[in-house]
């Protein structure tokens, strides 16, 4: 099944937990049928972070940005799915993922 909503994996380099988090993330994917493509992104971010349909899986926010950090509140599954089934219901459909603390530009739509 395709999804419409972007899902991301934010990291600082040499992450120790990136691998456990792709493994949760890939997953929590395959157990719900989605076929969506993971956006990765190195930098400055408390990691890892999962973000789906622009929203941190573990506290409902929109990710930090400019906070290299290793996260004490890793996700787990259940927050990864009950996330992406949440994505999936409202049909969020998301994909600019102004997370990142990133804005998009105003009046581009």
């Amino acid at each position: 099944m395709g999804a419409r909503f972007a899902v991301e994996l934010l990291l600082v380099r040499h992450c120790p937990n990136a691998d456990a988090a792709r493994r949760l993330l890939t997953e929590s994917l395959d157990a719900l049928g989605l076929d969506v493509a993971v956006v990765e992104r190195v930098g400055e971010f408390p990691s890892p972070t999962i973000v789906v349909a622009g929203r941190d899986v573990v506290t409902g926010d929109v990710p930090a940005s400019g906070v290299t950090a290793c996260r004490l509140d890793l996700p787990t599954r259940s927050q990864i799915e009950l996330a992406l089934q949440s994505a999936m219901q409202s049909g969020n459909v998301d994909t600019a993922a102004p997370s990142c603390g990133v804005n998009a530009p105003t009046g581009t739509q």
